[in-house]
């Protein structure tokens, strides 16, 4: 089974418990709409196949001969995702123990947030840390486009957003950009009067595009660096200069989702050393699964601070052709 945050949360043992998940699922954007699955172990093999039974046209009374099935695995770490939270035994002027614990949980969830969704993008698989998108993306599992010419990136275009969603063949469900290309993104929205939003579950205003909620998420890089061989943006370094936009499947069935082995725990420490009061820790074996190929299309080499167009003239000419 999988389940949404808000139903872990529902199934946590206890108010604490209840109250971090709370926290997560407000902090954290794009988590929220993971589904996450529950594994045994330290590792899950997900499997899936490129050919996924008969297809073809056949005389009368021949015999129906099923396709050859390649079975393809990939392995997904679950790692220890842990948060700190200090109760310092004297309560500040003004605040009781009760609302320095509140604080202080809600500020270490969030940073849990960003050390997995920095890891779901940017993680490489080697030691601790998770396999990431780019990752993925790099290693053929995911659809690509690229605007990088010559190592330059690009400036995106409604073309090739919409391109990346055909692409998903119906499958899309979210859109995932940086914060600067975002701002240019919306700004070539409202000046062709295409801008729409909704409310998610918080009030917040959330763009929409062809249905789909557009996400600006911090911790996306525009300092993303390119090989020079492939000329993929994959890295993050001070002379980078791109970022990407990742159009999304968060289905369990085909996309990107989270695994879990159990739910969060907590362990609390009565004394903390060096220090006069208590500490609880958080505790949460998480990972990131997907399935190729639907899971994702993944747009690189984008300038974020480059003026958005509807089909720019190199996007005119060549569409379609630096997919893979």
């Amino acid at each position: 089974m999988a389940y949404s945050l808000a139903e872990l949360k529902a199934a946590a043992p206890n108010d604490f418990l209840k109250g971090v998940m709370d926290f997560f699922i407000e902090e954290t954007q794009l988590m929220r709409k993971l589904k996450w699955v529950t594994v045994a172990g330290l590792t899950a093999n997900v499997t899936y196949t490129e050919d996924r039974g008969v297809a073809g046209f056949y005389g009368i009374n021949e015999e129906i001969v099923p396709n050859e099935i390649h079975p393809k695995t990939l392995a997904h770490s679950v790692l220890e995702l842990v948060g700190e939270v200090e109760i310092p035994r004297l309560a500040k002027k003004g605040f009781s123990q009760e609302s320095i614990l509140e604080m202080n949980t809600r500020n270490e969830t969030r940073r849990m947030g960003e050390v997995y969704e920095e890891g779901m993008f940017y993680g490489t698989g080697q030691g601790q840390s998770l396999a990431g998108l780019h990752a993925h993306a790099n290693g053929g599992f995911m659809q690509e486009i690229h605007l990088a010419s010559s190592g330059t990136p690009g400036a995106c275009s409604l073309l090739r957003l919409n391109q990346a969603i055909q692409m998903m063949r119906g499958k899309a469900q979210v859109i995932c950009m940086s914060l600067n290309t975002y701002l240019y993104f919306n700004a070539l929205l409202q000046e062709k009067g295409s801008y729409t939003t909704d409310r998610d579950e918080f009030g917040q205003l959330v763009t929409m595009y062809q249905g789909l909620p557009v996400m600006a998420l911090p911790v996306l890089s525009e300092k993303e660096t390119n090989d020079s061989t492939t000329e993929r943006y994959n890295g993050i370094g001070a002379a980078g200069a791109a970022s990407s936009i990742w159009v999304l499947n968060l289905r369990t069935s085909d996309g990107v989702f989270g695994i879990q082995n159990g739910g969060m725990t907590t362990d609390h420490f009565d004394k903390i050393e060096r220090k006069v009061g208590e500490k609880v820790r958080l505790v949460w074996d998480c990972g990131l699964a997907i399935y190729p190929k639907w899971c994702g299309v993944r747009i690189d080499g984008v300038d974020p601070v480059g003026q958005w167009t509807l089909a720019g003239a190199a996007d005119a000419a060549d569409a379609g052709e630096t997919e893979t």
